[in-house]
């Protein structure tokens, strides 16, 4: 059940973009945050049905990644934020999934999420969502969500550092 909710946002993500600039403001608000809650529900159901999987440890983070780029870059492409923004919020996830893999690779091991990151991700959606509506207040939200989600990104980074160091210092 988990996991269908991570593939119904992943679903719902072109959804969502094709609304927004197609300008079908309210249905795209809609979309948006009956995906956003897919994102709440999913980890939720995981922890509470003991259905944590494999899978859902790598696809909900990812589509994660891919549902926010997405709705940055359609809230560009509709005008509502900044080029600056967009280009920072998605050089960062970019970062991330290839830090990631580096991870993955030299150390064997996978990053689980962390707080920071769960926090920076559902603040991202909130404020988001207040956006695809126009309300302006919103964009100075916005601020503190590419702050937040640079502070996750150094943290995840430190702990990425610290794996692949303590994998390189056991094999000696």
């Amino acid at each position: 059940m988990a996991n269908a909710l991570t593939l119904l946002r992943l679903i719902l993500t072109p959804v969502f973009v094709i609304l927004l600039l197609n300008h079908s403001v309210i249905p795209a608000f809609l979309v948006f945050s009956i995906a956003s809650l897919t994102d709440f529900l999913d980890g939720y159901v995981a922890r509470k049905s003991n259905q944590v999987t494999n899978f859902g440890k790598i696809a909900d983070p990812l589509v994660d990644r891919i549902f926010i780029a997405s709705a940055i870059v359609a809230l560009f492409v509709a005008g509502k934020i900044p080029l600056w923004m967009v280009l920072i919020f998605v050089a960062r996830d970019l970062f991330m999934i290839t830090g990631y893999k580096i991870i993955e690779i030299k150390a064997k091991t996978n990053i689980s999420v962390t707080f920071m990151g769960k926090l920076s991700s559902a603040f991202l959606m909130i404020v988001l969502i207040p956006l695809i509506l126009d309300i302006q207040f919103a964009y100075y939200l916005l601020y503190i969500g590419l702050i937040l989600a640079l502070i996750s990104a150094f943290d995840y980074t430190c702990k990425g550092i610290k794996l692949v160091y303590d994998k390189r210092k056991d094999a000696i």
